[in-house]
């Protein structure tokens, strides 16, 4: 990746907590099971790349949380990756600066957002999923690719996300592209660089319209929430963020239509059952994880106890005294 560390520094980046039962059992996420005996029959999954949590150095967050919803009701779980790694720069949200001592991971970050596991990139296959969803935010040009860093002249994707992005376009499988992300499909299926160039949503915006139709690709001009669907290409895209400022309503209704277009494109391949063996591989690795950090919070919580007693012990041996 482009703005991104090594594997993460940090490990088992937890909250201690200390009035946790120790002898509670572990809590892991059942979403998958739950949508086998749903009344619509399905509960198939779509990918969903992410980076982080925050629109100026990760995901936004709006876009993101908007997707998960529309696929709850929509009864497909969404599945979460993200790189594996810490971003290399963290911007503070309040004043809008680079904040120097901060590492923060980016599959723990996501999972802050998502309440569940995230899965490293290396682990997104295309014949697990329905179909991939990219929402907009910072992490687009930092870290999936050196758009902020380069500019649109020696724009380049990360490999590994070019990769998929091409996997799920040969499959015939919907990708739905929101904010700045429209900026990836539109490289890598650019005719720039061989793709078959699309045709995006974009705002009226000059700066826009030129970077995605240098690459070779058309636009369409379209609102906040109005989405485009490209039907040769299977590609979705919303303008969203890139859509001067937006408001949360906004966002939302685009995301919820772009959802909309994306399974109907993929109508007739939608399984009517969930991929088992993708699904038990991953409840095995989210309760793998739960335990893991349980076990960690155990210890931390054991170990405060004990500190506690040392102080109140040496608290009340401080306080005693004897009469002569």
């Amino acid at each position: 990746m482009f703005k991104r560390l090594g594997k993460s520094v940090l490990q088992n980046n937890v909250f201690k907590q200390t009035s946790l039962k120790l002898n509670a059992p572990i809590q892991t996420n059942v979403l998958f099971i739950q949508n086998r005996n749903s009344s619509t029959g399905r509960g198939s999954q779509v990918a969903m790349l992410l980076t982080g949590a925050g629109h100026l150095d990760g995901s936004d967050i709006t876009e993101t949380v908007s997707a998960m919803i529309k696929l709850s009701q929509g009864n497909f779980t969404p599945v979460f990756f993200a790189p594996d790694g810490d971003a290399e720069e963290i911007i503070n949200h309040m004043n809008k600066t680079v904040e120097s001592n901060e590492i923060r991971n980016m599959m723990n970050e996501v999972s802050r957002v998502t309440r569940t596991k995230t899965l490293s990139l290396k682990f997104l296959r295309e014949k697990n999923f329905e179909g991939l969803i990219i929402p907009g935010g910072g992490g687009v040009g930092k870290i999936l690719s050196n758009l902020d860093e380069e500019g649109p002249e020696k724009f380049k994707v990360d490999e590994e996300v070019s990769q998929i992005i091409k996997s799920f376009h040969d499959a015939e499988k919907p990708i739905g592209v929101m904010g700045n992300a429209v900026y990836l499909v539109a490289n890598v299926l650019g005719k720039q660089n061989n793709g078959p160039g699309l045709t995006l949503a974009a705002s009226n915006e000059a700066d826009i319209v030129k970077h995605l139709t240098d690459l070779g690709n058309k636009t369409v001009t379209r609102k906040a929430h109005e989405p485009y669907s490209d039907k040769d290409n299977s590609i979705i895209s919303v303008p969203s963020t890139l859509y001067r400022n937006p408001s949360p309503i906004e966002i939302f209704f685009g995301a919820k239509d772009l959802i909309t277009d994306m399974l109907s494109l993929n109508k007739g391949n939608v399984k009517d059952t969930v991929n088992w063996e993708f699904t038990q591989w991953y409840f095995l690795k989210v309760r793998e994880f739960a335990k893991e950090d349980w076990e960690f919070i155990k210890k931390e919580v054991v170990q405060e106890i004990e500190e506690e007693k040392e102080k109140k012990a040496s608290s009340s041996d401080s306080n005693t005294f004897e009469l002569n």
